[in-house]
């Protein structure tokens, strides 16, 4: 009898864990699901200039808008574009930084001036 009660009483315990460790994981999901639209649309942004041979700007506008065209939802998160990112024909960008956040989780995604590419800074902070 007293070892029934003690597996029980262990099943309580782990069982009341899971959906802690459940709540951490969407939340890490998440982010990463809107980082990846983000670094996505950043990209196709550039690729725009490229095969259009026209300048694109990269601004909270145009961010959205790319974002959306891909199936994202930018109104899920905080999104800011530091500076507005010119991207040029030949692939090169001024450079700049958008900063995500969702809750108290915060994401920075730089643009590297000239040779334009897209990285994010460092994991994901909580």
């Amino acid at each position: 009898m007293l070892e029934l009660m003690v597996v029980l009483a262990i099943l309580v315990l782990v069982f009341s864990s899971v959906p802690l460790i459940g709540a951490n994981w969407f939340a890490s999901t998440k982010i990463e699901s809107i980082e990846s639209d983000v670094v996505g649309a950043v990209r196709s942004i550039r690729l725009t200039a490229m095969k259009t041979g026209e300048t694109q700007l990269l601004t909270d506008v145009t961010l959205r808008q790319a974002i959306e065209s891909m199936g994202g939802s930018p109104d899920d998160f905080d999104l800011q574009v530091g500076n507005t990112v010119e991207f040029f024909p030949n692939g090169a960008a001024t450079g700049g930084s958008i900063v995500l956040r969702d809750g108290d989780t915060t994401v920075r995604v730089d643009v590297i001036g000239l040779v334009g590419n897209v990285r994010v800074k460092g994991d994901t902070q909580k």
